[in-house]
């Protein structure tokens, strides 16, 4: 849904002819704005044409993920790919993540959706050079074509449709991840609620794949541990007990409930000349709960999985069944005793799990683990990949813009690194104490 610029060749026309708008045209709206160079040589913000020169006719050709005139030709369902729609391009790249992750391994996919565009668009069945009424497209700079398998103002379903497109290549679609933003772009529509979610899909390659479930298990509160009074812990027997309830003053932190599927995170600004990056918050979640905190095996790459200890822990509403000398008793806060437990269960006792440790999920044999890979193939300026170093990953990342690749350079510290490479703190006179990607992020 958005303009990447630099992408984009010129096909007939002029060929010394700049292609750039000229100031106060009605079209405005179906232009790419880009910083570039003005014809006086000074840096400014320029506004090509997105489809067709005005000035020379020649023809804008622009290969970019989301340019596509065609949402999906539901070839997945079909069979007849064509090749050429957005949702054969995403099937193709999916396919190449495929033949890099491990048959453990997951992926998610963050995917918003669209609308087709108003039917004023439309003149003697063709569209006109006019802005969508859809704010989204409106504020990106983008013309909303009309697709015909659609009605006017129809949403697209691109989310759905990814998810089901994917399925049909075999990946398993495991969960639908509802990304709840509290402080989401205004829109001037007055027909329909504002668009305030995107989706995170969950998909796999196989059954059982690696997922770290106590990684990323949501916040509980810290407990008191409350007994009754008259117990004695250093035996573990209740000698006497007359119905109170006493705190020995310790804590318990609650390991806290499974992830849900709806994930209320607010979109974090970015400083730089890019549209679309998420908070960091949400790959954070991903990645903890895909790869494993300890790494994996170095000879086979299996992650490495926790040893995890659960107990039961008392609240303060809780009620105990001991035994003292082969006699069952059963102690409530609000009750002095006369009930007893059915069949062992002890009412506001909460299973807390901890990790005591960490093992080889293989028989490799091959000594400490290392790094999990986390693979970003729309890296933009590298958020994931910020999050993925703090998290002690490794990252690759793959960005098809200059200028966001520089960026990402730029925040992890690269180019600061090859300044100390390349100078002298090359490890000859500095330590390794003085690389800059130690040093942290600005």
């Amino acid at each position: 849904m958005r303009s990447y610029a630099g992408t984009a060749t010129w096909e007939g026309g002029n060929p010394g002819c700049d292609h750039v708008e000229p100031t106060g045209s009605i079209y405005g709206d179906r232009s790419a704005t880009f910083h570039g160079s003005s014809p006086d040589g000074q840096q400014a913000h320029v506004r090509q044409y997105r489809d067709i020169c005005r000035k020379c006719g020649a023809r804008r050709i622009d290969a970019q993920l989301g340019s596509e005139p065609l949402h999906d030709c539901l070839g997945w369902a079909t069979g007849n790919d064509c090749g050429e729609c957005y949702l054969c391009h995403m099937r193709q790249v999916a396919r190449e993540c495929w033949r890099v992750l491990r048959d453990d391994g997951v992926m998610f996919w963050n995917i918003a959706d669209s609308y087709n565009s108003n039917a004023s668009n439309q003149q003697d069945g063709k569209n006109v050079d006019r802005p969508s009424h859809e704010g989204a497209y409106r504020s990106q700079g983008r013309r909303n074509k009309q697709i015909d398998a659609l009605k006017p103002k129809d949403k697209c379903g691109i989310p759905e449709r990814t998810a089901l497109a994917f399925q049909a290549d075999g990946w398993y679609w495991r969960s639908g991840i509802t990304w709840v933003k509290p402080n989401p772009m205004p829109e001037s529509v007055t027909d329909r609620p504002t668009k305030s979610t995107e989706m995170v899909y969950l998909f796999a390659k196989q059954e059982r794949y690696y997922w770290d479930s106590e990684a990323v298990r949501e916040e509980a509160p810290t407990r008191t541990v409350f007994k009754p009074a008259g117990w004695n812990q250093a035996i573990g027997r209740h000698d006497t007990f007359d119905g109170r309830y006493e705190s020995d003053g310790t804590t318990a932190t609650i390991s806290g409930r499974n992830l849900r599927d709806a994930w209320t995170i607010a979109t974090a600004p970015y400083p730089g000349q890019h549209f679309a990056t998420f908070p960091p918050e949400l790959p954070r979640r991903c990645i903890k709960a895909g790869t494993s905190e300890r790494g994996a095996c170095p000879k086979c790459g299996k992650a490495w999985v926790r040893v995890s200890e659960t107990k039961l822990v008392p609240t303060k509403k809780a009620s105990w069944n001991f035994i003292v000398d082969d006699r069952d008793f059963t102690a409530d806060r609000n009750d002095q005793g006369s009930n007893r437990a059915k069949d062992g269960h002890k009412s506001g006792w909460i299973n807390n799990t901890t990790t005591i440790g960490w093992r080889a999920a293989c028989s490799c044999d091959a000594g400490d683990p290392v790094p999990c890979i986390v693979l970003d193939p729309f890296s933009g300026a590298a958020t994931t990949g910020i999050v993925a170093r703090e998290l002690g990953r490794h990252y690759v990342g793959l960005e098809l813009s200059a200028e966001y690749l520089q960026q990402s350079r730029d925040r992890l510290s690269l180019t600061a690194l090859d300044e100390w490479t390349n100078g002298s703190g090359n490890g000859k006179a500095h330590g390794l104490d003085d690389l800059p990607m130690f040093k942290g992020i600005a």
